[in-house]
């Protein structure tokens, strides 16, 4: 008897914020606050970019995809093109209203390099000042607001994930209700970052996986917007969306004293 074909899998980012075209046409000057600047010149589906003074300093013309993933808070994700750099992103959340923006430079590397287990992708993070803008309150930063709470991600019908953010450096991701993989649950390395008051860039690095992710999370209108680097073969990464409203599910403990995670 033969076996009935396999559902379609849904998309991780039927949920997701739309894309917009709001500052096509428009170029937008970053000076890291530790040294070095990111110009992005954005286009419909492109952004020209140049990087001076930064360890992946360079420039090109590749494929991007911009959301206003809060009010006045874009993700401008750029999935680089050249085949030297074809396992490397880098993605800025510009918050246009305060005059900030956080830098994520990220890149694939081969485990045979380290010869140690773990995740095989990299985050580096930079604050920066938005040229010609007032910059208003804090430059984003490291934040431990979100150490403790636990959400659910509706990325689509059949696909809930859990995370539990349970440390500074440490995320336990679980399939709630996924296409292929239910049940599966792990603990990877992560990284926080807040942009203004209640929103942040969540990023993570897949324990023993090619896969990185970086979430701007914003918890006024709960919702996450997202992408991953994902590996396309060993040489190609290409940046792929995802997103959708988060379903609450705890808040932060109150730890005893002397407990309080690291």
């Amino acid at each position: 008897m033969p076996l009935p074909p396999a559902a379609p899998m849904e998309p991780l980012s039927l949920n997701r914020l739309p894309s917009t075209d709001a500052l096509s046409g428009t170029v937008l000057a970053l000076d890291l606050v530790d040294g070095g600047t990111l110009e992005l010149a954005i286009a419909d589906e492109r952004i020209r970019w140049i990087a001076a003074g930064v360890d992946w300093a360079g420039e090109g013309d590749d494929p991007s995809d911009v959301v206003e993933a809060a009010p006045g808070v874009y993700l401008i994700d750029v999935d680089f093109e050249q085949f030297e750099r074809g396992t490397e992103a880098v993605t800025v959340v510009a918050d246009v209203a305060g005059g900030w923006a956080l830098v994520a430079h990220q890149e694939r590397f081969h485990p045979e390099q380290t010869w140690s287990r773990g995740p095989e992708v990299t985050h580096t993070f930079a604050a920066a000042r938005i040229r010609g803008a007032v910059q208003s309150g804090e430059q984003p930063a490291p934040t431990r607001e979100l150490i403790g709470h636990r959400h659910l991600y509706r990325y689509s019908p059949r696909n809930v994930y859990e995370h539990i953010y349970i440390n500074s450096g440490a995320m336990c991701g679980h399939n709630v209700n996924t296409m292929g993989t239910p049940g599966r649950a792990d603990c990877h390395p992560a990284s926080y970052h807040r942009i203004r008051d209640g929103v942040y860039l969540v990023g993570w690095r897949e324990y023993d996986s090619a896969a990185g992710m970086l979430a701007v999370i914003d918890l006024g209108a709960g919702q996450a917007t997202g992408k991953v680097l994902h590996p396309e073969h060993f040489l190609r990464s290409v940046s792929r969306p995802f997103g959708g409203p988060i379903i609450w599910a705890g808040a932060a403990p109150d730890y005893p004293d002397g407990l309080e995670p690291r």
